[in-house]
């Protein structure tokens, strides 16, 4: 399923914002509670996303999902650059 050219450029300009505040937030921050199923919701983002997003995407995984759904999200991460078919920057050997 492509994304259409305006909901591309609204994914570019949320990656590169969430890019900027990582690099702006000292780590160990408190952070606010996210809501459950915030993996599910990245395997779908990743599955949908154009291909130049996903480097940028899969790097912001950790920070994005609670700490308590990473093993969920890493699960869902290996599912995908392992595929055959996965964005060949991405792809495990």
């Amino acid at each position: 399923r492509k994304w259409p050219e305006q909901s591309e450029e609204l994914l570019g300009l949320i990656v590169n914002s969430l890019r900027a505040l990582d690099g702006a937030v000292p780590h160990g921050c408190p952070e606010p509670r996210r809501r459950p199923q915030s993996a599910q919701k990245i395997a779908v983002i990743l599955d949908r996303a154009p291909k130049h997003l996903k480097p940028d995407l899969v790097a912001l995984v950790p920070k994005l999902v609670d700490y308590s759904e990473h093993p969920l999200a890493a699960y869902a991460l290996l599912d995908r650059i392992q595929k055959p078919d996965a964005e060949p920057s991405l792809r495990l050997p």
